[in-house]
Protein backbone atom coordinates (compact mmCIF):
# COMPACT_ATOMS: atom_id res chain seq x y z
CA UNK A 1 0.00 0.00 0.00
CA UNK A 2 1.28 3.49 -0.91
CA UNK A 3 2.59 5.56 2.73
CA UNK A 4 0.34 8.42 2.90
CA UNK A 5 3.73 10.43 3.72
CA UNK A 6 4.43 10.58 0.31
CA UNK A 7 1.43 12.72 -0.75
CA UNK A 8 0.45 13.51 3.21
CA UNK A 9 -2.99 15.01 4.33
CA UNK A 10 -2.42 17.78 6.57
CA UNK A 11 -5.47 19.48 8.50
CA UNK A 12 -5.46 21.14 12.11
CA UNK A 13 -3.21 21.46 13.87
CA UNK A 14 -0.52 20.36 11.70
CA UNK A 15 2.03 20.43 14.39
CA UNK A 16 1.46 17.04 15.22
CA UNK A 17 1.19 15.19 11.59
CA UNK A 18 -0.75 13.82 8.93
CA UNK A 19 -4.43 13.07 9.67
CA UNK A 20 -6.27 10.42 10.57
CA UNK A 21 -9.40 10.49 8.49
CA UNK A 22 -11.18 9.04 5.80
CA UNK A 23 -8.57 8.91 2.99
CA UNK A 24 -5.54 8.47 5.32
CA UNK A 25 -5.14 5.70 7.83
CA UNK A 26 -3.69 6.42 11.22
CA UNK A 27 -0.60 4.69 10.40
CA UNK A 28 0.07 6.92 7.71
CA UNK A 29 -1.03 4.85 5.14
CA UNK A 30 -3.44 5.87 2.31
CA UNK A 31 -7.10 4.12 3.10
CA UNK A 32 -8.35 2.03 0.79
CA UNK A 33 -12.38 1.40 0.18
CA UNK A 34 -14.63 0.43 2.74
CA UNK A 35 -16.78 -2.48 1.84
CA UNK A 36 -18.21 -2.76 5.11
CA UNK A 37 -19.63 0.64 4.81
CA UNK A 38 -23.58 0.52 5.15
CA UNK A 39 -25.84 3.24 3.50
CA UNK A 40 -29.58 4.07 3.30
CA UNK A 41 -31.21 7.11 1.54
CA UNK A 42 -34.47 8.66 1.14
CA UNK A 43 -34.52 11.22 -1.75
CA UNK A 44 -37.22 13.32 -3.30
CA UNK A 45 -37.35 15.66 -6.57
CA UNK A 46 -39.37 18.95 -7.06
CA UNK A 47 -39.30 21.27 -9.50
CA UNK A 48 -38.11 24.63 -9.07
CA UNK A 49 -38.32 28.41 -10.47
CA UNK A 50 -35.63 28.46 -13.47
CA UNK A 51 -34.70 31.67 -13.19
CA UNK A 52 -34.47 31.70 -9.24
CA UNK A 53 -32.25 28.37 -9.71
CA UNK A 54 -29.75 30.76 -12.36
CA UNK A 55 -28.68 33.31 -9.72
CA UNK A 56 -27.91 31.23 -6.85
CA UNK A 57 -25.61 28.38 -9.87
CA UNK A 58 -21.67 30.22 -10.24
CA UNK A 59 -21.38 31.44 -13.66
CA UNK A 60 -19.47 28.27 -15.20
CA UNK A 61 -22.98 26.28 -14.73
CA UNK A 62 -26.44 26.38 -16.43
CA UNK A 63 -29.75 24.75 -15.48
CA UNK A 64 -30.11 21.12 -17.02
CA UNK A 65 -33.32 20.04 -18.87
CA UNK A 66 -36.69 20.79 -16.85
CA UNK A 67 -35.35 22.31 -13.39
CA UNK A 68 -35.49 20.64 -10.49
CA UNK A 69 -33.80 20.08 -6.94
CA UNK A 70 -33.16 16.87 -5.34
CA UNK A 71 -33.19 16.28 -1.54
CA UNK A 72 -31.15 13.25 -0.10
CA UNK A 73 -31.63 12.17 3.33
CA UNK A 74 -28.83 9.44 3.87
CA UNK A 75 -27.62 7.37 7.30
CA UNK A 76 -23.90 6.16 6.91
CA UNK A 77 -23.27 3.65 9.76
CA UNK A 78 -20.36 1.02 9.97
CA UNK A 79 -17.54 3.09 8.51
CA UNK A 80 -13.67 1.75 9.05
CA UNK A 81 -12.57 5.49 9.09
CA UNK A 82 -14.80 6.00 12.06
CA UNK A 83 -14.09 2.88 14.16
CA UNK A 84 -17.72 1.44 13.20
CA UNK A 85 -19.48 4.66 14.04
CA UNK A 86 -21.94 6.77 11.30
CA UNK A 87 -23.44 10.25 10.94
CA UNK A 88 -26.44 11.35 8.54
CA UNK A 89 -26.29 14.07 5.67
CA UNK A 90 -28.70 16.05 3.46
CA UNK A 91 -27.26 16.55 0.58
CA UNK A 92 -29.05 19.29 -1.86
CA UNK A 93 -28.71 19.19 -5.28
CA UNK A 94 -29.56 20.37 -8.77
CA UNK A 95 -29.21 19.19 -12.30
CA UNK A 96 -26.67 20.99 -14.64
CA UNK A 97 -24.19 21.79 -17.17
CA UNK A 98 -20.85 22.87 -16.22
CA UNK A 99 -19.95 25.16 -18.87
CA UNK A 100 -15.59 25.46 -18.32
CA UNK A 101 -12.62 23.69 -19.51
CA UNK A 102 -12.13 20.98 -20.86
CA UNK A 103 -15.71 21.25 -22.31
CA UNK A 104 -19.53 20.80 -21.42
CA UNK A 105 -19.98 18.21 -19.29
CA UNK A 106 -23.71 17.34 -17.81
CA UNK A 107 -23.52 16.34 -13.73
CA UNK A 108 -24.92 17.93 -10.56
CA UNK A 109 -24.44 20.93 -8.26
CA UNK A 110 -24.68 20.05 -5.01
CA UNK A 111 -26.11 23.25 -3.43
CA UNK A 112 -25.53 22.07 0.25
CA UNK A 113 -24.80 19.69 2.67
CA UNK A 114 -25.64 19.22 6.21
CA UNK A 115 -23.47 16.46 8.18
CA UNK A 116 -24.62 15.96 11.50
CA UNK A 117 -21.02 15.17 13.10
CA UNK A 118 -17.87 17.82 13.13
CA UNK A 119 -15.53 15.11 11.49
CA UNK A 120 -16.82 14.79 8.33
CA UNK A 121 -17.71 18.25 7.94
CA UNK A 122 -13.76 19.41 8.58
CA UNK A 123 -12.45 16.83 6.52
CA UNK A 124 -14.61 17.34 3.92
CA UNK A 125 -14.99 21.13 3.67
CA UNK A 126 -11.27 21.55 4.06
CA UNK A 127 -10.23 18.07 1.52
CA UNK A 128 -12.92 17.89 -0.91
CA UNK A 129 -13.62 21.24 -1.01
CA UNK A 130 -17.56 20.53 -0.59
CA UNK A 131 -20.03 22.85 0.79
CA UNK A 132 -21.12 20.73 4.82
CA UNK A 133 -22.56 22.48 7.35
CA UNK A 134 -23.92 21.46 10.74
CA UNK A 135 -27.86 20.41 11.60
CA UNK A 136 -29.24 17.71 13.40
CA UNK A 137 -30.97 15.04 11.55
CA UNK A 138 -33.18 11.92 11.46
CA UNK A 139 -32.03 8.62 10.91
CA UNK A 140 -33.29 7.12 7.24
CA UNK A 141 -34.31 3.47 7.72
CA UNK A 142 -33.51 0.60 5.66
CA UNK A 143 -36.13 0.16 2.43
CA UNK A 144 -39.44 -0.87 3.86
CA UNK A 145 -42.09 -1.03 1.35
CA UNK A 146 -44.93 -0.81 4.22
CA UNK A 147 -43.35 1.66 5.96
CA UNK A 148 -42.94 5.56 5.76
CA UNK A 149 -40.33 7.37 6.20
CA UNK A 150 -40.60 11.05 8.39
CA UNK A 151 -37.42 12.70 8.16
CA UNK A 152 -36.12 16.62 9.25
CA UNK A 153 -33.74 18.79 9.99
CA UNK A 154 -32.84 21.18 12.38
CA UNK A 155 -30.36 23.64 13.80
CA UNK A 156 -30.68 24.63 17.92
CA UNK A 157 -34.25 23.24 18.11
CA UNK A 158 -35.61 25.12 15.14
CA UNK A 159 -36.87 22.36 11.82
CA UNK A 160 -35.93 24.01 8.93
CA UNK A 161 -36.62 20.68 6.44
CA UNK A 162 -39.31 18.23 6.60
CA UNK A 163 -39.45 15.30 4.09
CA UNK A 164 -41.64 12.49 4.34
CA UNK A 165 -41.78 9.79 1.93
CA UNK A 166 -44.68 7.12 1.77
CA UNK A 167 -46.57 4.81 0.36
CA UNK A 168 -43.43 2.65 -0.59
CA UNK A 169 -43.18 -0.08 -3.46
CA UNK A 170 -40.25 -2.68 -3.80
CA UNK A 171 -39.26 -1.51 -7.38
CA UNK A 172 -36.12 0.61 -8.77
CA UNK A 173 -35.39 3.86 -7.88
CA UNK A 174 -32.20 6.09 -7.92
CA UNK A 175 -32.23 10.15 -6.95
CA UNK A 176 -29.59 10.89 -9.84
CA UNK A 177 -28.16 10.00 -12.94
CA UNK A 178 -24.58 8.37 -13.17
CA UNK A 179 -23.25 11.74 -13.40
CA UNK A 180 -20.42 13.76 -11.59
CA UNK A 181 -21.57 16.17 -8.83
CA UNK A 182 -20.25 19.06 -8.41
CA UNK A 183 -18.89 21.52 -6.06
CA UNK A 184 -17.65 24.87 -5.45
CA UNK A 185 -14.76 25.36 -3.19
CA UNK A 186 -14.17 28.90 -1.19
CA UNK A 187 -11.76 29.43 1.72
CA UNK A 188 -11.62 33.84 2.51
CA UNK A 189 -7.45 34.73 3.19
CA UNK A 190 -7.53 35.61 6.66
CA UNK A 191 -6.86 39.13 7.27
CA UNK A 192 -7.47 40.00 3.57
CA UNK A 193 -11.03 39.47 4.08
CA UNK A 194 -13.12 39.21 0.53
CA UNK A 195 -10.06 37.47 -1.05
CA UNK A 196 -9.85 33.70 -1.59
CA UNK A 197 -6.98 31.59 -0.69
CA UNK A 198 -9.48 28.89 -2.43
CA UNK A 199 -11.82 29.42 -5.20
CA UNK A 200 -12.89 26.96 -7.91
CA UNK A 201 -15.00 24.28 -8.48
CA UNK A 202 -14.50 20.77 -7.63
CA UNK A 203 -15.90 17.25 -8.92
CA UNK A 204 -16.43 14.24 -7.58
CA UNK A 205 -16.65 11.41 -10.30
CA UNK A 206 -19.69 9.42 -10.78
CA UNK A 207 -20.23 5.66 -10.06
CA UNK A 208 -18.18 4.81 -7.35
CA UNK A 209 -16.94 1.33 -7.92
CA UNK A 210 -16.91 0.14 -4.32
CA UNK A 211 -20.59 0.88 -3.94
CA UNK A 212 -23.68 -1.67 -4.30
CA UNK A 213 -26.75 -1.36 -4.35
CA UNK A 214 -29.05 -3.85 -2.20
CA UNK A 215 -32.50 -2.60 -1.62
CA UNK A 216 -34.40 -0.05 -3.57
CA UNK A 217 -38.46 1.16 -2.95
CA UNK A 218 -40.19 3.87 -4.84
CA UNK A 219 -43.30 6.12 -3.69
CA UNK A 220 -44.35 9.83 -3.21
CA UNK A 221 -42.89 12.41 -1.61
CA UNK A 222 -43.75 15.93 0.55
CA UNK A 223 -41.25 18.44 1.35
CA UNK A 224 -40.93 21.58 3.17
CA UNK A 225 -38.85 24.46 3.85
CA UNK A 226 -39.33 26.56 6.37
CA UNK A 227 -37.92 30.19 6.00
CA UNK A 228 -35.90 31.57 9.18
CA UNK A 229 -35.42 34.49 10.90
CA UNK A 230 -32.08 36.05 12.31
CA UNK A 231 -33.02 34.43 15.73
CA UNK A 232 -34.01 31.06 14.94
CA UNK A 233 -30.65 30.34 12.18
CA UNK A 234 -28.29 32.91 13.08
CA UNK A 235 -25.88 31.54 10.83
CA UNK A 236 -27.91 29.56 8.33
CA UNK A 237 -31.03 31.23 7.38
CA UNK A 238 -29.09 32.58 3.86
CA UNK A 239 -28.93 29.42 2.97
CA UNK A 240 -32.28 27.86 4.05
CA UNK A 241 -34.35 31.33 2.76
CA UNK A 242 -32.24 31.04 -0.09
CA UNK A 243 -33.29 27.29 -1.14
CA UNK A 244 -37.13 28.40 0.28
CA UNK A 245 -36.73 31.04 -2.97
CA UNK A 246 -36.26 28.59 -5.15
CA UNK A 247 -40.16 28.03 -5.00
CA UNK A 248 -40.36 24.18 -4.70
CA UNK A 249 -43.29 22.77 -6.44
CA UNK A 250 -44.50 19.69 -5.25
CA UNK A 251 -42.26 16.52 -5.65
CA UNK A 252 -42.20 14.81 -8.54
CA UNK A 253 -40.55 11.69 -7.78
CA UNK A 254 -38.92 9.95 -4.60
CA UNK A 255 -37.65 6.48 -2.92
CA UNK A 256 -35.49 5.10 -0.70
CA UNK A 257 -32.46 2.82 -1.32
CA UNK A 258 -29.92 0.72 0.65
CA UNK A 259 -26.55 0.56 -0.25
CA UNK A 260 -23.16 -1.38 1.10
CA UNK A 261 -19.14 -0.26 0.24
CA UNK A 262 -18.13 3.09 0.32
CA UNK A 263 -14.87 4.62 -1.48
CA UNK A 264 -12.36 7.52 -0.29
CA UNK A 265 -13.10 10.16 -2.91
CA UNK A 266 -9.82 10.14 -2.83
CA UNK A 267 -10.36 11.17 -6.99
CA UNK A 268 -11.65 13.78 -5.83
CA UNK A 269 -10.14 16.87 -8.22
CA UNK A 270 -10.36 21.09 -9.24
CA UNK A 271 -11.36 22.25 -12.86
Amino acid sequence: MQRAEQHPIQRMPTVFGPTPGPRQMPDGTLRGPDPEAQRATAWATCPVDRSALTRVLPAQFTPRGAPSLTIQFHSLRNLAWLAGRGYNIVEVSVPVTYLGLPGPQDGAFVLVLWENLTDPIISGREELGMSKVFAEISDVRTPDPCGDQDLAAHWGGFEFLHMTVRDLRAGPATPTAALPRFHHKYVPRTGAWGQADADYIVVSPANPVNTRLVATATGTASVSLTRATFDQLPTLLHTVNGLADLKLGPATAAGVTASVGAGTLVDQYAV
